[in-house]
């Protein structure tokens, strides 16, 4: 990785002096890896819809069945109408146009089957946040700095207390590298700017399961066991962003799987890591 600086100095009528240099960003050499870095950070998540429904609060519960109703009928209304949009003559259309700003042809139903899952997305990451309901968890009292050749007892990371029994549950903490940029994309006329972050390079730092943990009780004290972060700092590149967006980041996070609930995740922070901690070999 580098970072170009040019500096630009006004000091002439007609040309200013400019000075120009390559900053190279030490980030260590790593070894390969050979994980899933996709199921290490994102792991799928298969859930029992009902069991889910039946262990959260009943307000929660109203909310969810509420966005399943309205948001398949909103979704399914506006299907009909980029249906008959389609099928009518742009004078006669009710919502979706038959040409785009700069003139060009555009379908209708493509149009509002493009919106219809756009909103059926962000129905469904509604529902998940529901669906979540049936236990709290939150962060626990962080140490100030995760050091290289220290542990930690896994307990003091997080606490969480569940509605309901928990069978087989699992426990993770997994890190990874994200590469960060930008790039421009055409949509119609329109040239749009899109950010990315991209996993790579993942690995999982602690795993446990647990064949039940009862309800309303504390989760975090069936996990005490010592965890140490040194395969994160032997095999991630330390946080390297070059700006706000572009650059190379660093995700470590702790998940909670369930074979029938819909998986829990916290975010960890980077602050208190020391770059050179990833340097050493």
């Amino acid at each position: 990785m580098s970072l170009q600086a040019t500096v630009k100095v006004d000091d002439s009528i007609f040309f200013d002096s400019r000075f120009s240099e390559e900053l190279l960003i030490h980030v260590g050499a790593k070894p390969e890896l050979d994980t899933d870095v996709e199921e290490v950070i994102d792991p799928d998540d298969y859930f029992d819809f009902f069991a889910n429904l039946t262990a959260i609060p009943p307000q929660n519960r109203v909310i969810t069945l509420a966005l399943v109703v309205v948001g398949g009928l909103v979704m399914l209304g506006n299907a009909l109408v980029g249906l008959h949009d389609q099928l009518s003559p742009e004078a006669a259309t009710w919502l979706y146009s038959h040409t785009e700003k700069d003139g060009d042809a555009a379908s209708p139903l493509v149009e509002a089957l493009m919106g219809s899952g756009a909103l059926g997305t962000g129905i469904w990451l509604l529902m998940r946040k529901q669906l979540r309901k049936y236990m709290t968890l939150r962060l626990g009292q962080l140490p100030e700095r995760i050091e290289r050749g220290k542990e930690y007892r896994v307990e003091e990371f997080f606490a969480g207390v569940s509605r309901v029994p928990l069978e087989d549950v699992t426990l993770r903490i997994v890190a990874c590298n994200l590469e960060c940029g930008q790039y421009e994309q055409q949509r119609g006329s329109r040239t749009v700017k899109v950010s990315f972050k991209e996993p790579v390079r993942g690995i999982v730092l602690y795993e446990k399961q647990v064949s039940r943990v009862p309800a309303k009780m504390p989760i975090e004290q069936y996990f005490s066991d010592r965890m140490s972060f040194d395969p994160m700092f032997r095999t991630l590149f330390p946080p390297a962003m070059v700006s706000e967006s572009h650059g190379v980041n660093l995700r470590w996070e702790i998940q909670l799987l369930h074979p029938e609930f819909v998986d829990q995740e916290l975010v960890g922070p980077n602050h208190g890591m020391a770059y050179e901690d990833f340097l050493e070999t």
